[in-house]
């Protein structure tokens, strides 16, 4: 299951707190809230002139402010084409406050609480939908209806051709505070990505493994029998970080599909929600990774090390299997081809393959972008938004300029067929190079341009291992929803701590300092925190939400 950093769950919870006392509810669970005079909606601030149609969107030098996120392996915000490109089509200047991935909802939560604003947001998950809910109904967010009505002729469009994104965007009230990086690249849909090493099965004549059982028996074929040939005993058969949870692979052949950060999921009637570490398939789970970790079958330093440690260790060839978004960012652009993956598992528990897949397809997120009451331009900046819902827009947002813009030899070339293909250079992976040169934003809007992709090879490479091995036996995971006040104040007050418990409990489960044996009590726990009230509120959103 994937892990968050408790020091920022307590601080995100602390601003929810903070927000949430600011704000009265009423009997019925709703906030009732006024806006505070932060809180201004987009018809009380001051007009600017808008073109209705084409580009600059405004010929008055517009300045906006953004905050974005910025990973390790990105260039800064000014250095990218994208931050020049959407200036062009502003007709002004965007100014950005970039914050660290690891740090993001410490920062923005803080960027709240102190009312430091910026114009707008516009990266990839900014916002939970508590998050949007409690921004919005405090005013801090602006009210998006009538300004996408008015100025999103794209956007519009979009959202009546998609309702379920349309609902999952739309507050209990009708509000929409956010909009969504839908992606409709099939392969996208995939929650959690795995890949192994080929060149050690074909050395140990072990087939890919279909089971569980298999499973356990190729690691032990990569610890024993020194499949990278050197002599030594420094192969890790599997690694990873808490990030991408090795638990996946496992609890889906075991029938449980656990797709999301706090737990909850669902049957596999998909009509009852349920909180996985409380199921009796996660018990086998903990029973079988503690086997694992005591045959030294797992990198012992699984649950401490980040993404970047693992993936030294995959670059020297230590590792036999791991998860990461693609095989290239763990081996390179040399190795990547050595590391397919397969389908899931199954197990004695559990006879059928299921793998967690999103209900609505995002690469950036359901709440992406959104503008706040700071904005004093919400027209123009709400034309910027419709615009990366255009073909042109999405394209350039999530792979840059054509061929010979940036570099001669990189960028996007459009065919005569009226296909399209990215061209990587040859000195760099792709994604690499979009990151560091072109674009930090992971948000794609359109489909007119997926469906004629010519992919670069290292993206074929992924797509096909997805697609074929991953998204046939896809299983939707507990969609997005928006909790009520009442329901969110009871969430707030169960929530970080049983997560905290039932994750300090895996680990000594699987560590071994904790013996299964006292299974009952670790549940017994579980309920006495609130594990069945987190259900019963989950259950009624659900509920609603599927009406």
């Amino acid at each position: 299951m994937k892990k968050v950093f408790v020091t920022s769950m307590a601080v995100a919870l602390a601003m929810s707190l903070i927000v949430t006392a600011c704000s009265s509810t009423s009997e019925n669970g709703q906030n009732t809230a006024k806006p505070t005079d932060t809180g201004k909606q987009a018809s009380e601030l001051p007009k600017t002139k808008v073109n209705a149609t084409g580009f600059p969107i405004s010929n008055e030098n517009i300045q906006l402010s953004i905050m974005v996120k910025k990973a390790a392996n990105q260039g800064a915000w000014q250095d990218l084409w994208i931050s020049k490109h959407l200036e062009e089509k502003l007709g002004g200047k965007i100014v950005a406050t970039e914050v660290d991935d690891a740090s993001w909802n410490e920062k923005k939560n803080l960027a709240f609480a102190a009312g430091e604003l910026p114009d707008f947001f516009m990266t990839n998950s900014a916002f939970t939908s508590n998050d949007v809910l409690n921004y919005g109904q405090q005013g801090q967010l602006i009210r998006l209806n009538e300004l996408i009505d008015k100025y999103a002729p794209n956007i519009k469009k979009f959202l009546d051709a998609n309702p379920d994104v349309r609902k999952s965007i739309t507050d209990p009230k009708g509000n929409i505070y956010a909009l969504p990086g839908v992606n409709p690249v099939k392969r996208e849909a995939s929650i959690g990505r795995y890949w192994i090493n080929k060149q050690w099965l074909d050395k140990l004549g072990l087939k890919m493994p279909t089971t569980l059982d298999e499973f356990y028996t190729v690691l032990k074929g990569f610890k024993e029998k020194d499949p990278n040939g050197n002599g030594k005993a420094d192969e890790i058969p599997a690694s990873g970080s808490t990030a991408n949870p090795l638990s996946m692979i496992v609890l889906s052949a075991l029938g449980l599909v656990e797709g999301s950060w706090n737990g909850i999921t669902l049957d596999k009637s998909g009509n009852k929600v349920i909180y996985a570490p409380e199921q009796p398939e996660y018990k086998e789970y903990l029973i079988f990774m503690n086997k694992l970790f005591k045959e030294g079958l797992i990198d012992p330093e699984y649950y401490t090390q980040n993404i970047q440690a693992y993936r030294g260790k995959a670059q020297q060839g230590l590792v036999g299997f791991f998860f990461d978004a693609s095989p290239v960012l763990s081996v390179g652009a040399e190795k990547y081809t050595d590391y397919p993956s397969f389908p899931p598992l199954t197990s004695p528990q559990n006879n059928t393959k299921m793998w967690p897949v999103q209900r609505i397809v995002t690469l950036g997120g359901l709440s992406s972008m959104a503008i706040t009451s700071k904005n004093k331009n919400p027209e123009a900046t709400m034309r910027l938004f419709d615009y990366a819902y255009t073909p042109e827009g999405g394209m350039s947002i999530r792979f840059g300029p054509e061929v010979g813009v940036l570099r001669q030899d990189a960028g996007v070339v459009k065919n005569s067929d009226n296909t399209w293909q990215f061209k990587a250079p040859a000195d760099i992976d792709s994604y690499t190079y979009r990151s560091k040169f072109v674009t930090n934003m992971s948000l794609t809007y359109t489909d007119q341009f997926s469906v004629s992709n010519k992919e670069a090879p290292d993206s074929i490479f992924l797509t096909q291992n997805i697609v074929n091995n991953q998204i046939p036996y896809g299983k939707p995971i507990y969609p997005n929803v928006f909790l009520t006040a009442a329901e969110t104040e009871k969430v707030n007050k169960i929530q970080t701590d049983l997560k905290t418990y039932a994750e300090q409990l895996e680990a000594k489960f699987i560590y071994g300092e904790t013996p299964i044996s006292k299974w009952d009590e670790y549940i017994a726990t579980m309920q006495k925190i609130g594990s069945k009230d987190l259900v019963d509120v989950y259950q009624a959103a659900f509920d609603r939400w599927n009406k």
